[in-house]
């Protein structure tokens, strides 16, 4: 299956070499599942707000462009959820069978309690299936 990889104009710009090495490798590497869109990890921190980071792979294998409009992700910690937050981006929309990095900020409001950034992952909560995100 052909998945191409793609930056968002701004990070085209801004990515450093290792940013974009690192997320290269997580493209070639990863096992990707036919016809639906998924989210692999990159990295996770807290910023000087203390909102929380989460910075995914965003892989789309359908034959359908992809967007998040008034889409409600969840950041969990070994199962558990730490964050919750209902995102409305329009500038992040994913070509069919296609992947794109994307950092995705829950506001400090958002969190249960304090992120461990330690076995987390980034799941939609509109889909049945949890890696799934809204389809255009």
């Amino acid at each position: 299956m052909n998945n191409d990889l793609v930056f968002e104009p701004a990070w085209e710009r801004t990515l450093s070499d290792r940013d974009r090495k690192l997320i290269q490798k997580l493209h070639r590497t990863t096992t990707l599942r036919h016809d639906q869109v998924s989210f692999h990890n990159l990295r996770a921190a807290v910023n000087y707000k203390g909102d929380l980071l989460a910075t995914v792979l965003v892989q789309n294998t359908t034959g359908k462009e992809v967007s998040f409009p008034d889409t409600k992700l969840v950041y969990t910690e070994s199962g558990v959820s730490v964050a919750e937050w209902k995102f409305s981006i329009s500038s992040l929309t994913i070509p069919a069978y296609s992947s794109m990095p994307w950092t995705f900020i829950f506001p400090s409001g958002s969190l249960v309690h304090p992120p461990e950034i330690k076995n987390w992952n980034v799941a939609n909560l509109q889909e049945e299936d949890t890696t799934q995100a809204d389809r255009t």
